[in-house]
């Protein structure tokens, strides 16, 4: 008789999945983000120098930047990745489907806050499209990566599922890439934690559906469609406003 995994194996080994996808994720991030910022700068030189909407002179590839960039999104992918965690039970599909819906519904949402009619990214770097194209195609692509990163890292065959405990344990220092937003994280990845104790007590505790109702997995689900649906018109929107 196989001997029953320890108290809290499956959220230590959710967590530090979790969080290894996240700073995969925003490291992606991060030499992207400056691609992009690259290539808008390099089509408008009389443009550099000027401040982005992010705080960033551009034209300028400096260490400090580069390093404040990473730092940032790092922060907000570990956030990220708390919040997925937390919702995976409501998320659409399974496998390569989840991260399609994912991709689709939480980059496009992350894609409307990025971009804005009034911003400078979008209204005075030439063409208008590009800039366009590019933050709303960095979220969805990053957030892609992840899910298709933390899916992969969660199937109960996988190495953080099946190493010893000793060996993904120290994994769990990936969260401190959080920095200062743990003082914004700590809660919600103790609740997160706390939903994955509840639902299964097992190796794969946070693949378990079954402690939650269908009701509320079907609530759940048609609200965050509902949130992916207003930020999509709201991308639209603003997408219309610039173009026009």
């Amino acid at each position: 008789m196989t001997a029953p995994p320890p108290m809290g194996d499956g959220v230590v080994r959710t967590a530090a999945a979790g969080g290894c996808a996240a700073v995969v994720a925003g490291l992606a991030t991060a030499v992207l983000g400056r691609l992009a910022m690259s290539l808008l700068a390099a089509r408008n030189p009389e443009d550099a120098g000027t401040l982005s909407d992010d705080g960033f002179v551009m034209g300028q590839l400096t260490l400090g930047g580069t390093a404040q960039l990473t730092a940032t999104v790092l922060q907000l992918g570990m956030v990220g990745a708390g919040l997925y965690l937390l919702l995976r039970p409501f998320l659409l599909g399974t496998g390569a489907v989840r991260v399609v819906t994912s991709a689709l519904g939480f980059g496009v949402t992350i894609a409307a806050l990025l971009v804005h009619p009034d911003g400078v990214d979008f209204t005075r770097l030439e063409p208008l499209w590009l800039g366009i194209a590019l933050f709303v195609a960095l979220p969805v692509l990053v957030v892609a990566l992840f899910a298709a990163l933390a899916e992969h890292w969660l199937r109960e065959d996988s190495w953080f599922m099946t190493a010893r405990r000793s060996h993904v344990a120290p994994l769990l220092v990936t969260w401190v890439c959080a920095g200062i937003g743990l003082i914004l994280l700590a809660p919600l990845f103790l609740i997160t934690l706390a939903m994955v104790a509840f639902n299964d007590r097992s190796r794969d505790e946070f693949h378990g559906k079954r402690a939650l109702p269908m009701g509320l997995r079907r609530a759940g689900q048609a609200l965050l469609v509902a949130i992916a649906g207003l930020g999509t018109i709201s991308l639209a929107g603003d997408i219309s406003t610039i173009l026009g």
